[in-house]
């Protein structure tokens, strides 16, 4: 889960920056809020956008003086003062070194298994990544979409007033990689058409029948991020699942959100039984009659465990496995309808945030673990 894991802030600005999702940027009053000098934002020489700058939720000590939100939502954007980079080199050089993180994570894998119950064992195979998900590209090579925990490179850039195309690396921001064998894998550029700033995270690939793909992620409105903690999983509102779709697993086109939880959500899981009908978990079961456009709470769906960060995957014609961290490492249970689930066991000791892939009779499974 994200308090399990220290996950934090990511804030996406890509598309056109100064739009929102209920409007301009700009209109936003952020407040009484120093931003640092309007005309030092390197390289740019563009007015910074405006950032709200959200609430305070903690009392804890935090490192940084200036809200979190703004001094990220403007590195996005290639915006940032020397003042806010600063802010950023404190956070990277003197926070995060003493806090869990997916700075802290590395991807392992990929265990092999034709039984879906006896894997084979993993190895590192990409640092500074956490909760993976893995899919089959239409060329049968391997795509990857993280959590990217790269905090040197998010730095770099932020130094050199370069915009980030899908947020805050390091701190949170998806990323992807590409793989001809799961054990090999090339860093590749991920972007979305996210017109606000927001983070994202704990992403889910799901194949749509027309040879497409649908990416699921937990967001939160800029405006309800904390000013003041760099965790998603403390926030004034509940969490969001959004739903973005992609011809080619790398650039994406956003369609909205699908579904809100005031209980807080986590790493969402998706499956569909037909066109139509769709499942899924997200800290609760939910559920879609219109093939994952909108969810809602779930009776039907019925586990008799709570799944940690559970991944799902059609292993035969008339056979779902769901995978799924718990206290003994990662287990699997199995449905022949993807409604009632019966628990079979633990497939491996290793905990973690396991994301699986049937190619032909052989099923691969990677997942990420602390590597400090």
């Amino acid at each position: 889960m994200w308090h399990h894991y220290g996950m934090v802030l990511l804030l996406l600005a890509c598309g056109t920056p100064t739009d929102s999702a209920d409007g301009p940027l700009d209109s936003v009053d952020s407040g009484e809020v120093d931003t640092g000098d309007s005309n030092d934002t390197g390289d740019t020489g563009d007015e910074p956008v405006e950032i709200p700058a959200g609430p305070d939720c903690t009392d804890e000590a935090f490192p940084l003086t200036l809200p979190l939100n703004v001094i990220a939502g403007h590195v996005v954007l290639g915006q940032a003062s020397e003042s806010e980079v600063s802010e950023l080199r404190r956070l990277v050089e003197e926070w995060a070194p003493s806090r869990p993180g997916p700075w802290a994570h590395a991807m392992t894998g990929p265990m092999r298994s034709t039984d879906g119950i006896n894997f084979s064992d993993a190895e590192r195979v990409l640092w500074k990544v956490s909760v993976p998900e893995v899919a089959i590209a239409a060329d049968g090579s391997l795509v990857a979409i993280f959590v990217d925990g790269d905090l040197d490179r998010m730095l770099e850039m932020a130094e050199a007033g370069e915009p980030m195309p899908t947020g805050i690396i390091g701190l949170g921001g998806l990323g992807a990689a590409t793989s001809d064998d799961g054990v090999t894998w090339t860093r590749a550029t991920l972007t979305t058409d996210l017109p606000f700033p927001a983070f994202a995270v704990d992403p889910e690939l799901h194949a749509m029948r027309d040879g497409g793909w649908a990416l699921y992620f937990l967001g939160v409105p800029a405006e309800e991020v904390c000013a003041d903690v760099p965790d998603p999983f403390v926030v004034p509102g509940g969490h969001r699942l959004y739903r973005a779709e992609s011809t080619d697993l790398l650039n994406w086109r956003l369609v909205g959100e699908v579904w809100k939880t005031e209980g807080g959500g986590v790493d969402p899981a998706v499956w569909c039984v037909d066109d139509l009908s769709c499942y899924g978990w997200f800290s609760g079961p939910i559920g879609s009659t219109d093939g994952g456009l909108s969810w809602a709470s779930s009776a039907a769906l019925s586990i008799p465990v709570t799944p940690q960060i559970p991944d799902v995957v059609r292993f035969t014609d008339d056979t779902w496995r769901m995978y799924y961290g718990a206290q003994s490492g990662t287990e699997v249970a199995s449905s022949t309808d993807g409604l009632s689930w019966q628990v079979l066991g633990v497939t491996t000791s290793e905990p973690g945030s396991p994301t699986v892939v049937l190619d032909g009779d052989t099923l691969r499974m990677w997942s990420s673990q602390n590597a400090i």
